[in-house]
């Protein structure tokens, strides 16, 4: 895409920007501690740790709120922003602004960036406008946030219905981590899978003497 001339100026600012924030210590990527703490929760049966760090490719443009509410869980007291992005508005005009974040600490989380920025550089580079945030008690009361905290690693191991969903998902997952050629995507999914017991021949019985029963019952 090409695009004016003011465009090309003002992302090459924010280049330039993100170059001496490198070199100041304000960007920097998510900590371990972070992803350490996504990997106790769940999504569709996946570690968050996983969505957030190796499945951007697969969760395209438009999905930072989703992305925004899985990387709140690696925070204590997290907050919500939504805002207008000039870079964005530029690129894509003013309905195709808006963008989702995470603000702990005085950092901006980007969930697309996956950088870890100094939030005033971030507001320089970027300057959001129409900002609106949700703190992490009113997080807390979001349906996506709520079923996420209902799923413990135990449900994965024994709970029918989340290992029929694990049959559908996990083959999915593994495609991508086969053509990823990323060692610690490869180990850290085959740990996972290890951790939950998959087994996707005895997973398969288990549903499909379930769906038995339930057919006899109706008979």
């Amino acid at each position: 895409m090409k695009y004016n001339l003011i465009t090309r100026l003002f992302l090459k600012r924010i280049y330039l920007l993100l170059k001496i924030g490198v070199f100041l210590g304000k960007v920097q990527l998510f900590e371990e501690d972070v992803y350490d703490k996504l990997k106790g929760f769940y999504f569709n049966g996946i570690p968050l740790s996983i969505h957030i760090k190796y499945l951007k490719p697969i969760m395209g443009p438009g999905k930072c709120y989703d992305r925004s509410l899985l990387l709140s869980f690696g925070f204590e007291h997290p907050t919500l922003i939504q805002a207008d992005m000039k870079d964005l508005e530029l690129k894509y005009g003013k309905d195709s602004a808006w963008h989702y974040f995470i603000e702990s600490n005085g950092y901006v989380y980007d969930p697309t960036m996956l950088l870890k920025i100094d939030k005033r550089l971030y507001y320089l580079m970027r300057k959001p406008k129409n900002m609106q945030s949700w703190s992490d008690k009113e997080l807390k009361a979001i349906p996506l946030i709520e079923n996420i905290k209902k799923t413990s690693i135990n449900d994965l191991r024994t709970s029918l219905e989340q290992r029929a969903n694990l049959l559908c998902v996990v083959p999915l997952i593994q495609e991508i981590v086969n053509d990823s050629n990323n060692d610690s995507f490869q180990k850290e999914y085959h740990d996972f899978l290890v951790d939950i017991q998959y087994d996707f021949e005895s997973i398969s019985k288990e549903v499909d003497n379930a769906i038995y029963e339930l057919l006899s019952k109706s008979v």
